[in-house]
């Protein structure tokens, strides 16, 4: 997030045309978890965010990450950093949560740990569920897939327009 951050600003600071102060971010599944972690780690720079089917943390992924990051039982605070979850209450923009109910991928209990670690905040976010959908939601065919991006769609531009 802070290279993205850097690059950003530098970016902007030879183009006058980019505006700082209307900067989204999207992602899907791991970069879900991204888009919900650059809302909350620069609220300053990102000001709308549509999370994906994202993870929450990273304890839910403990077998892809012990790779890189051990066991959560041998590298308890690297996950306890990597959690969104605990940095709930520094949501300051926009947050469009986005999952589907038959992801097996990414479980949608990843997207309700989120949203409960929210409502304890007291921070208003968005969600939209999609029964039935997996883990493709942005790239499906047919009326979910069409209903998923138009709300991605309508979202930037409400949140996002001058």
């Amino acid at each position: 997030i802070p290279d993205h951050v850097a690059a950003l600003r530098q970016l902007a600071a030879d183009r006058p045309y980019m505006d700082l102060e209307r900067v989204g971010i999207i992602g899907s599944s791991f970069g879900g978890y991204f888009a919900t972690r650059a809302l909350l780690l620069a609220p300053d720079v990102y000001h709308v965010g549509i999370a994906v089917c994202p993870a929450a943390d990273l304890y839910g992924k403990a077998t892809v990450m012990d790779q890189y990051m051990g066991l959560p039982e041998s590298n308890a605070e690297g996950y306890a950093y990597a959690s969104n979850t605990r940095l709930a209450e520094q949501l300051d923009g926009k947050l469009l949560l986005i999952h589907g109910t038959s992801d097996v991928n990414a479980p949608i209990s990843e997207t309700m740990k989120m949203v409960d670690a929210l409502i304890h905040a007291g921070k208003p976010f968005d969600l939209l569920v999609l029964p039935n959908h997996d883990h493709r939601i942005l790239g499906a065919r047919g009326p979910r897939g069409e209903y998923a991006r138009e709300a991605v769609r309508r979202y930037l531009f409400e949140h996002l327009r001058p």
